[in-house]
């Protein structure tokens, strides 16, 4: 079940991601703790995440704090977390303090989170609660994980390409798009590109993207097979086949501007790392936001398809900040109506 969680592609009963993220962190402290009380407070504007407060408000024993933060910390980040903890020791004085972010902690933000809280109060337990373990909590409340991350669509796609990974080359068209479901049911179609840990890593998803729509199988960097249907040539329905001609079409394109931006510096290497990017060119956002439309695009093409053959449909990616997708803007012009093929 874990498999099919990605904490940074979250739904749930919220208008947004950040306030869905708080509200799955306040539900899984509340199954843990249901013997004690658990309040979910706002603090004062200003200080971004939620405090879950475990025991009695006036003094709780245990406080979470939940920050949506999807990228590596960096100094304002920092800021916030060192903010939020002065903020409730001095308030609340209580046994332990944990921070919940829905990446785990690299090494070094360890070290600094150690160090830098410690500063304020050496004696009280202090806590940081990562992906891994928010996936391990998810695992022991699977009515939670369903709520906030649709799982039971997902199992559903997913048996329809277990039924036929082996099937002949025959293999129905509405079998083989569910395949094609699994291939834009990945990160690389879910999060703002500002959002993203490596640009080069971007690059090949797109790349395996193409390859994985032309050939019908999608594989990890070392060959091994994730899924398997039938190249876009080769379905029957001719409204599919342009619907997935036209996402290709758009993803090649997506190559072409992040190149483009690579290479005249719009998107550049902190020190030479692959897995930090510095965005401060004047151009910066604008080309995130043209390869955040033009992803869409992708969807919109393959979610006619899939509404067509009765198969479930593929949320947009959402802005970073308010959780709104980017509806009102379109890059490319797709084949959306049945009655006009031929």
């Amino acid at each position: 079940m874990t498999e099919t969680i990605d904490l940074l592609h979250i739904g749930g009963p919220e208008q947004n991601a950040w306030e869905n993220f708080e509200s799955l962190c306040a539900n899984l402290i509340e199954c843990r703790y249901v013997d004690k009380p658990v309040s979910r407070v706002r603090p004062d504007p200003g200080d971004e995440g939620v405090d879950i407060l475990v025991g009695p408000i006036e003094k709780p024993s245990q406080v979470f704090q939940c920050k949506y933060f999807t990228r590596r910390i960096g100094s304002s980040q920092r800021q916030q977390i060192q903010s939020s903890y002065r903020r409730v020791y001095y308030k609340f004085f209580p046994r332990s303090w944990t921070l919940i972010t829905p990446i785990d902690p690299s090494t070094n933000e360890l070290r600094w989170f150690e160090e830098n809280l410690a500063a304020v109060n050496s004696g009280e337990a202090r806590r940081w609660w990562g992906k891994t373990h928010l996936i391990n909590l998810l695992s022991q409340y699977e009515h939670i994980a369903d709520t906030y991350f649709d799982l039971a669509t997902r199992r559903r796609i997913r048996e329809i390409h277990d039924s036929m990974v082996n099937a002949p080359e025959t293999l129905d068209d509405q079998a083989a798009l569910g395949t094609v479901y699994l291939f834009f049911d990945r990160p690389a179609f879910r999060l703002a590109f500002e959002n993203e840990a490596s640009i080069p890593d971007f690059d090949r998803a797109m790349k395996d993207t193409i390859l994985a729509l032309n050939t019908g199988v999608l594989r990890t960097r070392d060959g091994f097979v994730v899924a398997r249907g039938k190249p876009r040539s080769a379905f029957s329905d001719l409204f599919t086949r342009k619907q997935l001609e036209a996402a290709t079409s758009i993803i090649e394109q997506i190559t072409v501007i992040l190149a483009s931006a690579v290479d005249g510096g719009v998107f550049k290497r902190y020190r030479g790392s692959d897995r930090v990017w510095v965005f401060d060119h004047p151009d910066a956002h604008r080309v995130a936001e043209e390869l955040n439309n033009s992803r869409n695009d992708v969807i919109r093409a393959a979610n006619e398809a899939f509404t067509r053959m009765g198969l479930p449909v593929l949320p947009l990616i959402t802005d970073k900040l308010d959780g709104h997708g980017y509806i009102g803007r379109s890059n490319h012009h797709f084949l959306a109506d049945a009655d006009h093929l031929e």
